[in-house]
């Protein structure tokens, strides 16, 4: 049974128009075949059964709204089908389970659902059908699990040891992908499935599905983004200024030009001295797309991003959750902060993700973990996955495909891929359709999307490094920092420490200190590199040095 899209009434079939609401609906063609109207594919992913359950609706009603919803994308060039994981048989030869039916139940690990996936990758193949690219995950941890694996960096600091990540539904070749991931080695194979995610909150009600559904329908043609509402840390004000540069040059960020620069830098709202009490006085109704280089929280009672004065003496709440509500329309939500994206166990306003795709947000990219980020241009890590994510992205690519190209810049020409980025390429997660698109004012909106972006590392990249651990968090006694690494590295190591101490203090204030760990990478390509992580309160700061002692890299966690 279908039903209306727009006030949830029953069908009989064949209507124009819903008899209730007026809604126009879309038409049904008996002679058209999946897989040759659009260019682009893709599959709702869900287990309707707990979904209903959850939404407290009927089975049929919730199938009904997502069928309905894939009719009317197909007017944006993308053929979605609904699959149901709590009723799906296996069709493919390869899969080895033809004609089974699913064993799925509350309790089931991810890579049971990676199978599903795996069956109709494998039937699209023996049929000759076009691919499935695009996976639109409905519903959080609850209906469809979110794949977990070990985190790469061992630092004290870290509240969670692990990352949750929705990288690996992109790869459904079974459980031993999380340990290619975990190498860095799953990345130089072709991804099937770009990936995004709608979590649904427990709290809420089937409201929640349709509004975001209305809305992603409402842009499925592509989100025009006229304005831009961007606000940081003050540490990370000439980056994100230099990040938003490209969009300054086309007037998307409101003119700042009148404020004092110690609340704006280049047209970059600052924090905290532009607080949640300012918010509504500073962002626009019609912004499209909000970008914040701020901190979080990982605490479910903390939800917003703060900000902290350059002398580390006051941290203030900057964004708070009512802030996502201020758009009045679609719009984009990009943010760099640790935990900006977290929302496993959470509820509807514990988590600000949620809470956007709540309101209007249509797209977002956040992180499910620490994230790491530099003080100045060029930037790396969270700036660089986030920068360019919305650089790609208001180029025309479709949201997931601004993902993997934002991705696939970080395997350079040097063969090296340090843990941190390792953990920058798995810990920001998509949220909200991934087929929908954006574009910059000016551009032509209406011209076909960038190409699916499906090989993220070249297939000959050298992944993977040797880590050597040199000094420990958890060394005790009177051990000076030379004597824990005499014989591990260079007799320079102190000389190393002294400068490092030097730029540390003054960049960032940080009174000298020995690090409380030294590693050393070793990369198959033979380069090494010596990493030294030092630590005030939560916030970690992570040094890389060339082995002769030359400063690399300083990324700080956000």
């Amino acid at each position: 049974m279908k039903f209306c899209f727009k006030c949830g009434s029953p069908l009989s079939g064949g209507e124009k128009f819903c008899p209730r609401c007026g809604q126009k609906l879309p038409v049904q063609d008996d002679k058209a075949r999946r897989y040759r109207k659009c260019s682009r594919h893709g599959i709702i992913f869900t287990d309707l059964n707990i979904l209903s359950q959850m939404l407290n609706v009927r089975k049929d009603a919730v199938a009904g709204l997502l069928g309905s919803y894939a009719d009317m994308m197909a007017a944006s060039d993308i053929d979605y089908n609904v699959v149901d994981v709590s009723d799906y048989r296996f069709v493919s030869k390869a899969a080895g389970r033809r004609g089974k039916k699913a064993e799925i139940h509350a309790e089931s690990p991810w890579w049971d659902y990676q199978h599903i996936l795996y069956d109709i990758l494998c039937h699209e193949k023996e049929n000759g059908l076009p691919e499935s690219n695009y996976l639109f995950i409905i519903g959080g941890h609850e209906v469809i699990p979110v794949p977990v694996i070990n985190h790469y960096l061992d630092d004290e600091r870290l509240h969670y040891k692990d990352i949750e990540t929705d990288v690996l539904y992109g790869y459904p070749y079974g459980p031993h992908t999380q340990y290619a991931l975990e190498s860095t080695e799953l990345y130089t194979q072709e991804m099937y499935y770009l990936v995004g995610r709608l979590p649904i909150p427990t709290d809420v009600g089937a409201g929640y599905l349709q509004n975001y559904l209305q809305n992603a329908l409402n842009i499925c043609k592509g989100l025009p983004v006229k304005k831009i509402y961007a606000q940081c840390d003050p540490h990370w004000k000439e980056l994100t200024s230099w990040l938003m540069s490209p969009f300054n040059k086309l007037g998307m960020l409101p003119d700042r030009s009148n404020i004092s620069r110690h609340y704006s830098y280049g047209n970059v709202m600052l924090g905290p001295d532009v607080t949640s009490e300012h918010i509504h006085s500073v962002m626009d109704n019609d912004t499209d797309l909000i970008y914040l280089n701020l901190h979080g929280a990982w605490k479910p009672n903390a939800p917003a991003y703060y900000g902290e004065s350059m002398d580390g003496t006051a941290v203030a709440e900057i964004f708070p959750i009512s802030a996502t509500a201020i758009p009045d329309g679609c719009n984009v939500l990009v943010t760099e902060a640790c935990y900006g994206g977290r929302y496993v166990g959470y509820k509807m306003f514990q988590s600000m993700m949620q809470s956007a795709m709540g309101h209007k947000t249509v797209i977002g990219l956040a992180s499910s973990r620490t994230a790491f980020g530099y003080d100045g241009p060029p930037g790396g890590n969270a700036d660089a996955i986030c920068g360019r994510f919305t650089l790609y992205l208001l180029s025309g690519f479709a949201a997931a495909d601004a993902l993997n190209k934002a991705r696939a810049d970080f395997f350079g020409e040097d063969g090296m891929l340090s843990p941190h980025d390792a953990t920058t390429l798995c810990e920001f997660n998509l949220f909200g359709d991934p087929s929908l698109r954006a574009y910059a004012v000016g551009e032509d909106g209406s011209k076909a999307a960038g190409p699916v972006v499906k090989n993220i590392a070249p297939k000959d990249f050298p992944c993977g490094y040797e880590q050597q651990t040199l000094k420990s968090a958890g060394s005790k006694g009177p051990q000076s920092l030379l004597d824990q690494v005499r014989g591990a590295v260079d007799a320079n190591i102190m000389q190393i420490s002294r400068t490092i101490g030097k730029e540390l203090y003054e960049k960032y204030g940080l009174s000298p200190r020995e690090p409380e760990t030294i590693k050393r990478l070793k990369y198959k390509n033979g380069k090494q590199r010596l990493v030294y992580t030092y630590g005030e309160g939560e916030k970690s700061y992570v040094v890389t040095t060339l082995p002769e002692g030359n400063i690399e890299s300083i990324i700080t966690s956000k």
